[in-house]
């Protein structure tokens, strides 16, 4: 069953059937939004992107958009500009580091640092007071690290070193904040928040308690288009207002893909996306 938004729904016999199909195809003029097909090879289990999601049963944290096209690294080359104050250096207990700016409060960050060295025997934490994301202790040992982090206010001091009377210090030869603008999703609450992933055919599984993921997107105006597939069927949702800001995905018992972008589609485009929708859903 197709819904197109009217009210009432139509089988789609007459579905235009468009051999290699990508939704992709649809955002090759510069268009804004997101598309997720919810395949291997797009999905981590933690927001640092460092797991991949690889087998039925894996938890999802991060999935990553696929309407920017293959990218050399589709994290890294769909980032904001830098915003931490302190790039590198040396830092003892009771240390900041700050944002350039307020945090937009939705917003997902991803936060990079390495460390050359450490001898520090507090915590490297996120604060919660007084910063936009919420407490997280974060590996403080020599390496590189990666999180996707998102922003619950406007606060700019991000990350400490504390805890009780620390000793010591750590060397960073390189920290950095950016704004992931990509569109990607995630579900920061933690494994018990986190929808499954299920195959075949690809799909992710939610419990519709908690656990629906979250994008951000630029303004999309209001003639945006909505579309995705779940276990009742297919649904296209034109004309919908979509200002800047933090998006949910929807969440139903079963989602095979989601999508959305700044116009209407083509009565061709509508054709092929539902093709491709059913065909995703199907076993």
């Amino acid at each position: 069953m197709v819904s197109l938004g009217l009210g009432v729904g139509v089988t789609s016999v007459a579905a235009q059937r468009v051999r290699g199909f990508s939704p992709r195809t649809l955002f090759s003029n510069g268009e804004q939004g997101a598309f997720f097909d919810f395949k291997v090879g797009q999905m981590f289990q933690d927001l640092a992107a460092q797991t991949p999601v690889v087998g039925a049963g894996d938890r999802v944290a991060l999935v990553l958009s696929q309407s920017h096209g293959p990218l050399s690294d589709p994290v890294q080359d769909s980032l904001g500009p830098e915003l931490s104050t302190r790039t590198y250096g040396t830092l003892a207990a009771g240390a900041s580091v700050t944002l350039a700016e307020p945090a937009r409060t939705g917003a997902i960050y991803r936060l990079t640092y390495r460390i050359s060295a450490s001898d520090y025997t507090g915590d490297l934490f996120l604060r919660p007071a007084g910063g936009p994301f919420a407490y997280q202790v974060l590996d403080k040992t020599p390496g590189s690290h990666s999180y996707f982090v998102a922003a619950k206010d406007t606060q700019t001091g991000y990350m400490n070193l504390g805890g009780a009377n620390p000793a010591g210090s750590i060397t960073f030869d390189d920290i950095s904040l950016r704004a992931v603008y990509a569109g990607h999703a995630v579900q920061s609450g933690g494994s018990a928040q986190q929808p499954i992933w299920q195959d075949p055919p690809s799909h992710l599984i939610f419990d519709q308690v908690d656990d629906a993921l979250t994008t951000v997107l630029p303004d999309l105006g209001s003639n945006a288009t909505e579309f995705w597939a779940d276990e009742t069927g297919v649904t296209l949702q034109p004309g919908q207002t979509i200002a800047a800001g933090l998006r949910v995905l929807p969440a139903p018992a079963q989602l095979f893909a989601y999508g959305v972008i700044n116009r209407p589609l083509t009565a061709p485009e509508v054709g092929a996306v539902t093709d491709w929708l059913q065909k995703l859903s199907r076993p």
